[in-house]
């Protein structure tokens, strides 16, 4: 299937799309080890940010406005889903802060 971006007047296809997120993700096998796991998604990121601007064809500036809008409506759906949870289920808070609280008071904070 082929697309045109209203944005950036280039055309695209989902198979590119699907290419640029699927190597990217792949490091994300070895996230699971102690050090690498806080590195993976600035590695992803970096990865997204290299597959848009040499496969997808678009300026890196793009790139980095298309990522971000990403990571913005990724972080705006996480908080409404967090505060639709509160919302709904205020019992969990008190539980969650008394989780937090053993655990503090474990480490000695």
């Amino acid at each position: 299937m082929i697309l045109r971006s209203p944005i950036t007047k280039k055309i695209g296809c989902l198979k590119c799309s699907f290419q640029i997120s699927a190597y990217s993700g792949a490091p994300f096998v070895i996230a699971w080890g102690p050090y690498l796991g806080p590195v993976m998604p600035l590695w992803n990121l970096f990865l997204n940010w290299k597959g848009v601007v040499h496969h997808g064809g678009v300026g890196p500036l793009w790139a980095v406005a298309i990522i971000t809008v990403g990571l913005l409506l990724l972080a705006a759906f996480v908080l409404a889903s967090a505060a639709l949870m509160v919302c709904l289920l205020p019992e969990n808070i008190e539980m969650l802060m008394d989780v937090l609280d053993a655990y503090l008071s474990s480490r000695e904070f």
